[in-house]
């Protein structure tokens, strides 16, 4: 009977739950992986999102290969958004932008919920991280000038961006568009800057 199944089914969800909570982390995680892995079906039956948010999450604790993580970090974020809860969509997108950095709907929704949440900090900082581990001298440039774009622009961070505005010029392989940007971008701020007019004495003697 329906009602028997639906009672059968909440018994092994409160197992499993409780298997959940009590079996080891770390190198001793295979039952509650397994115990995460059977209440994400439970979950996704029910359609109880947020504690299916919840136990992908357990998942990912053990799960190494960038390509799984990346798949489960995008099921949380686009859950947590659905759920109307986009701090907890934020931190999977920064995960998402550092494991990803190429795929630009990562960096498009970072960016839209830096903008709502007023995190310009932490998008410019993921950004600039990301580039670090870019695989390409174009996306590396690509990554510093929109870290160094959300710098200037909304931190009003000068010498943050300064630094990635040049570090785009100086990179070797990186599009023409993007230095030309960027040497556009640089030239006022260094204008602007302390010290900015030594130079253009030494240079009138």
């Amino acid at each position: 009977a329906p009602a028997g199944d639906a009672a059968a089914e909440k018994d092994i969800v409160e197992l499993l739950e409780r298997v959940l909570a009590r079996a080891p982390k770390g190198a001793e995680a295979r039952a509650r992986q397994r115990a995460a892995s059977l209440l994400r079906q439970c979950y996704t039956s029910l359609g109880h999102d947020a504690d299916l948010a919840r136990v992908i999450e357990v998942e990912l604790e053990s799960v190494e290969v960038p390509a799984e993580r990346a798949r489960r970090h995008l099921e949380v974020a686009e859950l947590s958004l659905k759920l109307g809860v986009p701090e907890k969509a934020f931190e999977h997108y920064e995960a998402l932008v550092r494991l990803e950095p190429e795929v630009r709907e990562h960096r498009e929704h970072l960016a839209r919920l830096a903008d709502e949440l007023g995190r310009a900090d932490r998008h410019a900082d993921v950004l600039a991280e990301a580039a670090e581990r870019a695989g390409s001298p174009e996306l590396r440039a690509e990554l510093r000038l929109a870290a160094g774009l959300v710098r200037a622009d909304v931190l009003r961070d000068d010498g943050a961006a300064i630094r990635l505005f040049l570090a785009v010029l100086s990179e070797d392989g990186a599009p023409h568009e993007a230095q030309l940007t960027a040497a556009r971008r640089v030239e006022p701020l260094l204008h602007a800057a302390p010290g900015a007019g030594q130079g253009a004495e030494l240079h009138g003697e």
